[in-house]
C-alpha cells in the first residue's frame, strides 16, 4: 500500500492553499531506525554511504535525522549523516487514528484492513460507530476507545451537518482530547506529545480563505461540545489549535487499489517531515505504521 509522496504533512508554515509547505527532509529519534533497504554501493561522493561493515556500525552511532528550525519553517527534520537511497529513516506509530467515513463499516478501526468481504461483522455494541475485523483486533483497540467510546455514540445518535473531513476531524479531536484530559488525571506532569504540533493558526489568520476555513471550525467546536463538551473542561482556543493541527499535520492512510485515503492519523515525529514538491523522502503505510525512506541518496545535513 506504497504512497510515494513528500515525507508528510509539516510542522512548517502552510502554503497559499492552506497545504504545509517547506522543502526539507528527515527522521525522528523515537522512531524505529532499520539498515539500508536497497543493496549498497561504495560511492560516497555521489552521497551512498560505504557499506562495509565497520562502516554501517559507525553509522548506526550517528543519528539518522536531526531537528533544526528556521524564521517562517518552524522545526524540521535534516540528515544526520549520508543516507542510501531506500533505506529506512522511520516508523511512525499514530497518537490518534480514524477511518474514513466512507470505509468506516469495511474497514477495521484498529489494523486498518479492509474486507475483501464487504462490510465487518464485528462493531462495538455500546457505540455502533466503529467496526473491527476480528475479536483480536477490538481486544487489542479497547483500552484506547473506551476514552471516546460514550462520545462516539452521542455523536451517532445526534444529526450534525458536518461533511467527511469534517467528521473525520471531530473524531480525531475527540481521541486527542480525551488523551490529554486521561495523561492529566493520571498525573503526568510531561506535555503530550500532540501540545508540541504548530496549529498554522497565524498564517491561515491572513489567507483569503479565513473566514471559510473558520465557519468549518465552528462547526466542528459546535459539534464537539454537543458530544463531549461536558465531559471533560476544554476552551475553544485549545479546540481550534487542535484544528489547525490537524490540518497541516495528518497523514492519510492509503491501500492498494484506492484513489484517495481511507483514514487519517497524527502521527507527532514524522510531523516534522515537510512537504516538498520534488520530495527526497517516501512512505509506505501498513496497516497503523507509516514507514519513511529514502527516495534517493541524501547528503549529511540536507
Amino acid at each position: 500500500s506504497a504512497e510515494v509522496d513528500t515525507a508528510g504533512s509539516c510542522q512548517g508554515r502552510p502554503g497559499e492553499d492552506g497545504a504545509p509547505r517547506v522543502d526539507v527532509v528527515a527522521k525522528a529519534g523515537s522512531a524505529d531506525v532499520g539498515s539500508p533497504a536497497t543493496p549498497c554501493r561504495d560511492d560516497v561522493a555521489a552521497g551512498v554511504p560505504d557499506c562495509t561493515p565497520a562502516a554501517k556500525a559507525a553509522r548506526l552511532e550517528v543519528p539518522i535525522l536531526r531537528t533544526e528550525s528556521a524564521e517562517g519553517a518552524g522545526r524540521y527534520y535534516v540528515a544526520g549523516r549520508a543516507v542510501a537511497a531506500g533505506e529506512q529513516l522511520m516508523v511512525g506509530r499514530p497518537e490518534a487514528l480514524v477511518v474514513d467515513e466512507s470505509y468506516i463499516s469495511r474497514v477495521c478501526a484498529h489494523c486498518m484492513k479492509e474486507s475483501k468481504k464487504g462490510r465487518l461483522a464485528i462493531m462495538c455494541n455500546d457505540c455502533q460507530y466503529v467496526h473491527y475485523c476480528s475479536p483480536s483486533c477490538q481486544a487489542l483497540s479497547s483500552d484506547a476507545h473506551a476514552r471516546d467510546c460514550v462520545a462516539l455514540g452521542r455523536m451517532k445518535r445526534t444529526k450534525h451537518r458536518l461533511d467527511r473531513e469534517q467528521t473525520s476531524h471531530l473524531r480525531l479531536l475527540l481521541q486527542i482530547m480525551y488523551l490529554r484530559r486521561h495523561a492529566e488525571r493520571h498525573g503526568d506532569e510531561e506535555v503530550h506529545p500532540t501540545e508540541t504540533l504548530v496549529s498554522g493558526r497565524q498564517d491561515f489568520l491572513v489567507m483569503k480563505d479565513w473566514t471559510a476555513r473558520q465557519r468549518r471550525y465552528k462547526a466542528v467546536t459546535s459539534a464537539f461540545a454537543s458530544v463531549c463538551g461536558y465531559d471533560m473542561h476544554w476552551t475553544v482556543e485549545e479546540v481550534e489549535h487542535i484544528l489547525g493541527a490537524i490540518q497541516c499535520n495528518a497523514f492519510g492512510v492509503w491501500l492498494d487499489g484506492r484513489d484517495r485515503g481511507v483514514g487519517l492519523g497524527i502521527c507527532v515525529p514524522a510531523s516534522l517531515f515537510n512537504h516538498s514538491c520534488a520530495p527526497n523522502v517516501g512512505r509506505t503505510s501498513d496497516g497503523r505504521e507509516i514507514d519513511f525512506y529514502a527516495l534517493r541518496p541524501l547528503a549529511e545535513g540536507e
